[in-house]
């Protein structure tokens, strides 16, 4: 699994490749039960980060085209009362996955 190629998602198992098509989106995730939000974007429930769940929402453009790819993924959770341990909980993970944040990150 590398990051650079593809979104992975736990649970359902699957990999969503970065600048898929719509059309092979809704292809990839024909099993899933996902949830058409307006064109072009849609939420889909699911586990990720190594097990926490989410709600995310993929997003294609151009919104009218036929050609549409994937532009942007939005990760959802749901509210929790301990917002800085949820934070501190995903951030943790997404360095275990990708390494620490770079000088020039923590600086943005």
């Amino acid at each position: 699994m590398s990051l650079e190629r593809s979104f992975p998602i736990k649970e359902p198992a699957l990999e969503v490749p970065w600048g898929i098509s719509e059309a092979g989106f809704l292809s990839l995730l024909r099993s899933a039960e996902m949830t058409w939000v307006t064109p072009g974007h849609y939420r889909l429930r699911c586990r990720v980060l190594g097990g926490l769940e989410h709600e995310l929402h993929f997003h294609f453009r151009p919104k009218r085209a036929t050609d549409k790819k994937l532009a942007e993924i939005e990760l959802h959770r749901p509210l929790r009362r301990h917002r800085a341990r949820e934070f501190n909980e995903i951030q943790a993970r997404l360095e275990r996955m990708l390494g620490p944040p770079s000088e020039f990150a923590i600086r943005c």
